[in-house]
């Protein structure tokens, strides 16, 4: 387990002050990061229980065998180096390369003094796990190959001067031997490297997995924190559509009724129409809360308390629910948008042209709110007596004679207010798309007639052109009035690869 304290700060190299020092392992790009306090004590204690089996194995080797030197000061001598040779395990994830270099020194120095004290079962397995785990651990791994050298340089001399170069006179039987003990040398180095080795390597591989799992995490919350942005701004425009027409109507329908009862008729009709005129607000106005409380409505928790406030009303979803799918406006409403404005004293034209085709989801519903942000915006911006909204369906196929926008681009650069009308190859042929156009006759209101605006609504018209792959143009007509264009392909649009 590693510390937190420890995970938060960078590896640092054996031997060196900061991370990326000089002589930093770079071996694959990884360091493998130091073991927490808690690995740290853990190796302290192993060290010490290594250390005690090492000298209990000596003296008990001592007490069955003559071989072993059985005076006091030799005894001492032999102490000494077992434990010089067993306690570097106590650091031997901490400072790996020093413990390798420590217990082989000492191991050699016990062999030369008294070969068989250093022949215990006990000292040679805690050498081979000092091997095993410097190799594991080392953090640079250029080091450690020249510690390797070291080592299996000085275990080679040592074993050539006082094995393989034996008395005058070695039989047959003393060769064998020799044979045997230089096979099991070659097993016992050859195992402790490339074991460590296949530990290192393991260590890395899960690191890496790690980094993988954790990346991946990121990218679900960086996508999920994406979803939950782009939720919120496709309810700001809905918002924002719901409220500009709802309230642009509602304030045409009252203003008609404020005359009607101020011209004072005295034959009755005029109490009729501002009566008239007043319940289309009071229809209006409810239709606009009705709207905004479905659309607030998804922004609620679904696991919100039934029985607050929160989790009442139209919208409420019962706990563990899916929320519903609200019903979205399309061009087939286009007709029913049209009768409400007329009905707020503004004269509007709907013309169709061509042969209506399916729409994706999305597209329907930007075309729609096109249609109602502008007829909002001549309401409240325009003193214009009449509008029209024109539609045309162009399928796959039919040449484009010059009216601009081939291959789903605007005809020009369009800054607000200023529309350019760009080049178009003649006899283009188009592919499938619907453009819809709302145009007025009147010249923009005063400064005090007119209500201020944000400009939102044309961001939101051009947003939702782009998201369904199409593009809008907004500016004066030569002749006068204003005119808002859009096109939009009957196909949904094509997502770059993720």
């Amino acid at each position: 387990m590693v510390d937190p304290a420890d995970a938060a700060a960078p590896p640092l190299a054996e031997g060196t002050g900061t991370a990326g020092g000089r002589g930093t392992a770079v071996d694959g790009g990884w360091v493998r990061p130091r073991p927490g306090r808690r690995a740290l004590l853990a190796d302290v204690g192993w060290g010490a229980v290594a250390t005690t089996t090492c000298v209990l194995g000596l003296e008990l080797t001592r007490a069955v065998s003559d071989a072993l030197p059985q005076a006091a000061p030799a005894r001492v001598e032999d102490v000494a180096w077992t434990v010089l040779v067993a306690a570097p395990l106590a650091v031997r994830r901490l400072l790996p390369l020093t413990a390798m270099v420590v217990s082989t020194g000492a191991f050699v120095a016990l062999g030369e003094r008294h070969l068989a004290s250093a022949s215990t079962f006990t000292l040679n397995l805690v050498l081979f796990l000092v091997l095993l785990s410097g190799t594991a651990w080392a953090r640079d791994r250029r080091r450690l190959a020249v510690v390797w050298v070291v080592v299996l340089t000085a275990m080679a001399g040592w074993y050539l001067l006082r094995v393989v170069l034996l008395p005058v006179g070695t039989g047959p039987t003393s060769a064998a031997l020799v044979g045997l003990t230089a096979l099991i040398n070659v097993v016992y180095f050859a195992g402790a490297l490339l074991g460590g080795r296949a530990l290192w390597r393991g260590a890395r591989d899960s690191a890496a997995l790690h980094r993988t799992a954790a990346q991946l995490r990121r990218e679900q919350e960086r996508a999920a924190r994406a979803a939950v942005v782009a939720e919120r701004l496709r309810i700001a425009r809905e918002l924002h559509d719901v409220v500009a027409h709802h309230v642009s109507t509602t304030g045409v329908r009252a203003a008609a009724a404020r005359r009607v009862l101020e011209r004072g008729a005295d034959d009755g009709t005029g109490v009729a129409r501002a009566a008239a005129a007043l319940r289309e607000v009071e229809e209006g106005s409810r239709s606009a809360v009705t709207e905004m409380r479905d659309l607030l409505g998804v922004l609620r928790d679904p696991g919100a308390d039934p029985d607050s406030d929160a989790g009442t009303g139209p919208a409420a979803v019962p706990p563990g629910a899916a929320p519903r799918e609200l019903p979205q406006p399309s061009p087939a409403d286009l007709p029913r948008l049209v009768e409400e404005v007329r009905a707020c004293g503004l004269d509007v034209g709907l013309v169709v042209v061509g042969e209506p085709a399916p729409l994706p989801g999305t597209t329907g519903t930007s075309l729609h709110r096109l249609v109602q942000e502008a007829l909002a915006n001549v309401a409240r911006h325009s003193a214009a007596g009449a509008a029209r909204v024109v539609v045309r369906w162009v399928p796959d196929g039919v040449p484009d004679h010059g009216r601009g926008g081939g291959h789903g681009r605007p005809p020009g650069h369009v800054e607000e207010g200023h529309v350019e009308q760009g080049h178009v190859e003649e006899g283009h042929l188009e592919k499938g798309h619907v453009e819809v156009e709302v145009v007025d006759d009147g010249p923009a209101r005063s400064a005090a007639q007119r209500s201020t605006g944000t400009g939102l609504g044309h961001v939101g018209m051009r947003e939702r052109a782009a998201l369904a792959g199409g593009w809008v143009e907004v500016g004066p007509r030569p002749g006068g009035g204003y005119r808002v264009r859009a096109r939009y392909p009957l196909a949904e649009p094509a997502r770059p690869p993720r």
